[in-house]
């Protein structure tokens, strides 16, 4: 029976360890004499030059990394330096950058497809996978939607720039972190292993310098790859980026990452599935082995390494393997990516049956689902249950997005349309933000536009242009905390809210209009 893998981690370990996961070579195709020493050495320069995004990477580090990714290549059989040589022509490679208006027909600033799901029963565990030893009776009571997708490069990308633009997060050393709570680490930006960069406040996709040496020599297209190198905190961030862009409440404390209070499953916002979430969509409706039925794991159906030879020693375009998708419309529930889910990790589960689990209170790793390209066969399975902690980002973790039903969302307006699909404007601008002065002065806007921008970016108003607002509703000021600090019901005048001893700090400001349309927008206050 395989062992649990609550104390393993990605540090450098004896090649005992380093064997139980498949890490691909420089790259089976091209070479096809690679050695397990060689094997294990690349796994060791992979994490070393992935695995701490908070130092600023120079040249130099950078050099070595691919300098000796380069060299295992060809001294294990491969010829790399044919293709590119280990000089300035692979790492000063230019590479094209995404800007916003490239994606605009393909990301529009939309949330993510999701499939529904009814309430059910399944078996959790079946025996044979990592941490499943347990096989448990689960029942769900509340329906929920679950991407159809891992999230993109370009999903992620337009929610980052929308909440940098908002003042959301920081970006220092390297990296992005949390502005909503204690500066938490978010994505990894610079490194060999990331295809996000930033520079003059804007953040671009790249082609990550590792991907083109080992997977992709003629160069890629990154933007609907799915995104990684990122901390669960960095999935969780980006479910609470569009709830606040779509007028909902945060599904997350960002001081201590808890879901709803410890109860995801009423949370109205997005989120991250639950373990027990994704393993029933993932298995539904026969508890089959995988995704896609109880066939074995092949190349036809996930990105991911076969019994030692990897299908592809990267990522792919999400969706590329129709083979392997579920019955229901999943996408890539295997391979690819591995992919972030709300619960800590316990291994083994509790015996018993249970209804609506949320995993235990608090432990050091959160659960993988569904495995990685550089994972084997036995992480392909529907109840395998991985784990890595919550601060560090894995080139091989991404995530994709869930919301429990009937939440406000669903309901329709009088054209049948749902707010999914459209955007209200926030009916104010703002005079300044952050605001310094002690009064809060808010503007009503008469003249509004009407459109749907791929990527809102930050101006003196604090609004998107969408549809018109409604004149009269509510105006609600809340702090980090949720407790009110203005409430003024409002028919169309200008606002000054005197701020002067408010405590600096991120408020949310709330409009509901008459008709029940919801959008919430951040300000900061500054004393």
């Amino acid at each position: 029976m395989p062992e649990p893998v609550a104390d393993r981690s990605r540090e450098p370990q004896p090649d005992a360890v380093l064997e139980r996961r498949n890490v691909p070579t420089a790259s089976t195709s091209v070479c096809p004499t690679h050695t397990t020493k060689g094997h294990n050495l690349l796994k060791l320069i992979l994490i070393h030059c992935g695995r701490r995004p908070q130092i600023a990477m120079t040249l130099r580090h950078m050099r070595t990394c691919l300098l000796g990714a380069t060299l295992i290549g060809v001294g294990v059989g491969g010829t790399y330096s044919d293709a590119y040589s280990a000089d300035s022509r692979l790492l000063e490679r230019t590479v094209s950058t995404l800007q916003h208006d490239d994606v605009t027909q393909r990301r529009g600033g939309q949330i993510p497809e999701t499939i529904e799901l009814d309430p059910g029963d399944f078996v959790m565990g079946d025996g044979v996978a990592l941490c499943a030893q347990t096989i448990r009776n689960v029942t769900l009571t509340r329906g929920f939607r679950m991407g159809k997708q891992e999230v993109t490069n370009a999903e992620y990308l337009d929610a980052l720039q929308w909440a940098f633009d908002e003042g959301l997060l920081d970006v220092r050393e390297d990296a992005v972190y949390d502005g909503l709570g204690a500066g938490d680490f978010l994505l990894d930006l610079e490194t060999p292993l990331t295809e996000f960069t930033f520079a003059d406040g804007i953040f671009a996709l790249r082609e990550a310098p590792f991907a083109v040496t080992f997977a992709y020599p003629e160069g890629y297209d990154p933007t609907f790859h799915p995104v990684k190198r990122i901390s669960w905190k960095g999935a969780a961030a980006y479910c609470d980026w569009l709830n606040l862009r779509e007028g909902l409440p945060l599904s997350y404390d960002h001081t201590t990452w808890d879901c709803n209070g410890g109860d995801p499953y009423g949370a109205v916002g997005f989120r991250l599935p639950t373990d027990a979430e994704w393993e029933y969509a993932a298995s539904f409706d026969d508890d089959r082995v995988h995704p896609w039925g109880d066939e074995p794991a092949d190349c036809s159906r996930a990105n991911f390494i076969p019994n030692g030879s990897a299908c592809r020693n990267w990522t792919e375009p999400v969706g590329l393997r129709p083979a392997g998708n579920h019955p229901l419309g999943f996408q890539d529930l295997s391979g690819n990516v591995g992919e972030w889910c709300n619960d800590w990790h316990d291994c083994p589960l509790p015996e018993g049956d249970v209804i609506d689990p949320v995993g235990p209170a608090d432990a050091e790793k959160k659960v993988l689902h569904g495995g990685g390209f550089f994972y084997g066969n036995v992480y392909m399975r529907c109840s395998n249950r991985d784990a890595d902690p919550p601060d560090l980002p894995l080139q091989a973790a991404g995530f994709r997005i869930a919301q429990t039903r009937n939440a406000p969302t669903d309901v329709s307006d009088d054209t049948g349309v749902s707010e999914h699909e459209l955007r209200f404007e926030f009916p104010f601008s703002v005079s300044e933000n952050p605001v310094q002065s002690g009064t809060l002065r808010l503007n009503r806007r008469w003249n509004t536009a009407v459109g749907h921008p791929s990527n809102p970016r930050r101006s003196e108003s604090i609004g998107d242009p969408a549809l018109p607002s409604e004149l009269g509703g509510r105006l609600l000021i809340l702090d980090v905390e949720g407790r009110r600090r203005f409430r003024a019901d409002v028919e169309g005048d200008d606002l000054e809210i005197d701020v002067d001893s408010w405590p600096s700090g991120l408020y949310w400001i709330r409009w509901t209009s008459h008709s029940g349309h919801v959008v919430t927008r951040p300000i900061t206050i500054l004393r």
